[in-house]
């Protein structure tokens, strides 16, 4: 469900994509009452606008209506994904903080969605428009991505159960939530694969140049090397951390104990605690030791993590190639310190750790430098050309707009 609320509040963002949208607060005076009607459906959905309200005009786009349904499909999704961070709730969306901030997000979503009927013109006049194979492909691709979540998300043993099947009444429903039928859903999303076919053209021939690229590299180079705690969130990382890349065996304690070593030290009995952790780690080191004594005698590291480790994040594909290790204080200090200690390929013996035993094996060691310009190029490349695809479509839309017809009718939001 969550990747199927993703698809739609993606179509109710196109315009991110489209252009940039600014926030700014707007002040308009409206009736009390009507605006805070309004603010109650945020938390009801689309689903409960009547008729009438669903029909009201909000803008004009070169003559084509904008309804309050179609502002209202993308505004519920938006207020959703970015009420929590501001702590709007039921209790207090009508305190007059908050009907600014709503102000905003109204303003914000209209302008997104004046952008994505304009995109959609603009596409039709290249030739581009909602065909019948546009509807069938985003049917396809939305009923096999819900599928799939289904899928990964089922924990029963039901192995004939159609997924398929199962993500069609999933899509149904969650079209009711917005008042549209699943076919009208397919077709929303249509349109954005539609949008984003149409910018692909449009900016076919927009690329980063080799010489954008070296100065990328430079600049951002001397950034990171004197800032290198920062480099980790930069767009394209050009420092290397030094660590460790590892995979480990988890010998696992129950986790009833592992919840009681962590009691007692939340109780301050550290001298109790590690008393008793160090009492449940013998009884299980008879396991630990045969495992370890598989390894040393020449077993496949890999296939007795896939028999014996109980740790899931190294059967996840987030972490199918390891864990990376740099000493930063992410795991324990026993794990870290054996894992840096490790030369490529040697195994650990038994390290102990408040979840079990854990045994090691180093995959890669990687000292700290600069990747070399060669070595970081194509992901360079790649995120200038996205960069300035996005800048040439935005100041194509600033130039669409203004040789647009457009009227908003703000205190109908």
């Amino acid at each position: 469900m969550k990747k199927l609320r993703g698809i739609i509040i993606v179509v109710c963002l196109v315009v991110l994509i489209v252009a940039g949208v600014t926030a700014g607060a707007y002040f308009v005076l409206r009736p009390k009452y009507l605006e805070e009607e309004r603010a109650k459906l945020l938390f009801k959905g689309p689903s409960a606008l009547s008729d009438k309200q669903a029909s009201v005009v909000v803008a004009e786009v070169n003559g084509e209506a904008i309804t309050y349904k179609d502002f209202f499909n993308q505004l519920y999704p938006y207020f959703q994904q970015t009420s929590y961070s501001f702590g709007i709730t039921q209790d207090n969306i009508n305190s007059e903080a908050n009907k600014e901030i709503i102000r905003s997000f109204k303003t914000d979503v209209l302008d997104s969605v004046i952008k994505q009927r304009l995109a959609v013109q603009k596409a039709a006049e290249q030739g581009f428009t909602l065909s019948d194979e546009y509807i069938k492909k985003a049917t396809d691709q939305m009923i096999t991505a819900v599928s799939q979540e289904l899928q990964s998300t089922d924990t029963s043993e039901n192995t004939d159960k159609d997924y398929r099947q199962e993500a069609m009444k999933t899509i149904e429903a969650e079209a009711a939530t917005y008042g549209m039928t699943a076919d009208e859903y397919y077709k929303e999303y249509a349109q954005y694969l539609l949008i984003t076919d149409f910018l692909d053209h449009l900016t076919k021939d927009v690329e980063a140049t080799d010489e954008d690229i070296k100065k990328y590299y430079n600049e951002q180079l001397a950034i990171q090397q004197s800032n290198p705690e920062q480099a980790d969130y930069a767009d394209v990382v050009l420092v290397k951390t030094g660590g460790t890349r590892v995979k480990h065996i988890l010998i696992s304690l129950p986790q009833e104990e592992q919840d009681e070593y962590r009691r007692l030290l939340d109780a301050n009995k550290e001298d109790e605690a590690e008393k008793y952790l160090e009492e449940r780690l013998e009884a299980i080191k008879p396991k630990a030791q045969e495992v370890l004594d598989k390894v040393n005698s020449g077993g496949d590291f890999e296939e007795l993590l896939e028999q014996y480790g109980e740790d899931q994040g190294m059967k996840s594909d987030l972490y199918k190639d390891g864990y990376f290790v740099t000493g930063n204080g992410e795991f324990i200090s026993s794990f870290e310190e054996t894992s840096l200690a490790l030369k490529e390929g040697e195994v650990s013996g038994l390290v102990p750790g408040p979840y079990g035993y854990h045994i090691i094996k180093a995959y890669e060691v990687v000292e700290e430098g600069a990747y070399a310009l060669e070595e970081k190029r194509d992901e360079i490349k790649n995120f200038l050309d996205n960069q300035q695809k996005s800048v040439y479509i935005d100041n194509k839309m600033t130039e669409w707009m203004a040789a647009s017809k457009i009227t908003k009718y703000e205190d109908r939001l």
